[in-house]
């Protein structure tokens, strides 16, 4: 079975496309001088295809006295015309020459090393002929052959990059750029979770006082906003934009926390989760890429959602005062990193006075949309969906939403007068499962959602299990295929609810936990209808916003 690195000398020795391998040994060149990162790839086309050209990249090292300039001539030919690519009449130390010869009569003291690659082993007369013409005509020899890339490609973490990217061979040490890639991936990721449309999202406060902390060099920053404010909204497109700025960071899933015992660890699962081949210290390391004026930036959501958000809070705030002390030390760099973290008011109400302390010392706490905001966020939505509306107007639909973010994102814009907050969740819930009834093409009716979901969120209110796995749901209602085939065309549609994880760990998610609270509030209110509430759901303190919500509807 090939190594790793037996594939790197074999994929290079394979190569049959010259541009690809000019791009190839351009970027390797790039990245192993620095004199060379300026480099000019004379040779390729904007479609990575060779061109005519007697050579193949130049540069002039800058400030060089006197001028140095670096050639570059690269090669995919068979070993036994080597000899001839290289030492032939008019070839790649002719063309050098004559270029020196130029730049001579410019600047006498002009000097010029020529760098030859090739994806092949020269053998050693080759070589020692090779240098001895250079060197008769003044021009300093460098020779990247197929050993000396490959050694490159396996034993940096640039090359390892560029082997990934190039010879599609797995990375195993971490780089910046592969970093880069999984950063991207991350915002994909976390921005996708949020089930909306970017589009409609609109400048707040909350952004300006969020991105302040993070230039002003604080750690950490925990966002305190009630559930539905818009926090994870908010730290998403601050992601996606940090991302698209060439700036690192990651989306952390408080999953990721449970399991960790340090923030690196944690950092850790998550990147071998992206590129399963990493080495094991991945996590510290990735740390080692922040930089004061562009710090890794980890996102840590949602704590909230997770059966214990207090540990998993204060885990979080031992885990940056232990990074805020060692960064007293000369040799740490505490400004390299920052971590978000969204909570709720509830959350930090459950953990000691001590850690409380500390996260409000570094908390960013924040509200519904104000007036502005809340009439911007209503035309925002209503411009996407190309429904005429006034300012007036969507002051007056603000206003009867309470400024509340998630309201004014799941309402129509187009609904009249009689709009109110409490009856916007119904009626989006009515809506989805309308829509969903459609597009089953009358398998189901609406009424079969309707029952499949009360059902689902009586076990949920009894069981005492927000967040049900998929193979729970399946024990719940084994063979009974009028609540399972309603519940999975739901969670195909992804507007109430859907999946998330992989089939050894499906967890059955709504929208969001308002989403969720609003289905356990109808399903509550049917069973005081019928006076069939047993005393342990009364009985539960948690449920009580969700009692509140049967009583009052």
């Amino acid at each position: 079975m090939l190594t790793a690195m037996d594939e790197s000398s074999t994929a290079l020795e394979g190569m049959s496309d010259t541009g690809q391998f000019e791009l190839l040994a351009t970027a390797i060149l790039r990245r192993a001088y620095p004199e060379c990162a300026n480099l000019i790839h004379v040779g390729i086309n904007a479609e990575g295809k060779p061109i005519s050209s007697p050579i193949d990249g130049i540069t002039l090292i800058p400030a060089s006295t006197p001028p140095r300039f670096v050639m570059i001539q690269h090669t995919t030919y068979a070993r036994t015309k080597l000899r001839g690519k290289w030492l032939g009449t008019g070839e790649d130390i002719d063309k050098a020459a004559t270029l020196i010869s130029q730049e001579r009569i410019r600047d006498p003291d002009s000097r010029l090393t020529l760098i030859l690659t090739t994806n092949r082993v020269p053998g050693e007369k080759l070589f020692r002929d090779v240098h001895a013409h250079a060197r008769s005509s003044h021009i300093d020899l460098d020779i990247w052959d197929r050993s000396r890339i490959a050694d490159f490609l396996d034993h940096t973490p640039d090359g390892q990059w560029l082997r990934h990217k190039y010879l599609n061979i797995n990375q195993e040490r971490l780089s910046f750029d592969l970093l880069a890639e999984i950063s991207a991936q991350s915002a994909r990721s976390f921005q996708a979770t949020l089930l909306d449309n970017p589009k409609a999202w609109i400048d707040r406060k909350l952004d300006t006082a969020i991105q302040s902390r993070i230039e002003g060099g604080n750690v950490i920053t925990f966002v305190v906003m009630p559930s539905g404010m818009g926090k994870t909204t908010a730290l998403s497109r601050l992601f996606s934009r940090w991302v698209s700025n060439s700036n690192i960071g990651l989306w952390i899933p408080a999953e990721a926390l449970q399991d960790a015992h340090t923030l690196d660890q944690a950092v850790d699962s998550l990147l071998h989760a992206y590129s399963p081949k990493l080495e094991k210290n991945a996590g510290a390391l990735a740390r080692t890429f922040g930089t004061h004026e562009r710090p890794l930036l980890l996102i840590v959501d949602d704590i909230n959602r997770s059966p214990r958000p207090a540990a998993l809070l204060e885990r979080l705030a031992a885990w940056s005062a232990t990074i805020g002390h060692s960064s007293n030390s000369a040799a740490s760099q505490p400004s390299a990193l920052r971590i978000l973290c969204p909570v709720w008011p509830q959350t930090l109400e459950q953990i000691p006075e001590t850690v409380r302390r500390i996260v409000e010392s570094c908390a960013v706490v924040h509200g519904s949309f104000s007036d502005t905001e809340a009439v911007e966020a209503v035309l925002s939505r209503a411009a996407i969906a190309e429904i005429p509306l006034s300012r007036m107007r969507a002051s007056e639909i603000a206003a009867a939403l309470g400024n509340d973010p998630l309201l004014i994102a799941i309402a129509s814009p187009e609904t009249g007068t009689s709009l109110s907050a409490t009856s916007v969740m119904p009626t989006f819930i009515s809506q989805q499962i309308a829509a969903c009834s459609a597009s089953s093409q009358g398998s189901f009716i609406a009424g079969d959602y309707h029952l499949a979901l009360g059902e689902l969120a009586w076990e949920i209110l009894v069981r005492h299990n927000l967040l049900p796995r998929w193979d729970e749901i399946l024990e719940w209602f084994k063979n009974r295929t009028e609540i399972l085939d309603p519940l999975r065309n739901l969670t195909r549609q992804r507007t109430l609810c859907h999946i998330e994880g992989n089939a050894e760990s499906a967890v059955f998610v709504f929208r969001h936990d308002r989403v969720r609270n609003a289905v356990l509030a109808i399903a509550l209110g049917r069973r005081m209808a019928l006076d069939k509430l047993p005393d342990k759901v009364l009985s539960e303190h948690y449920y009580a916003d969700v009692l509140g919500q049967a009583l009052a509807g």
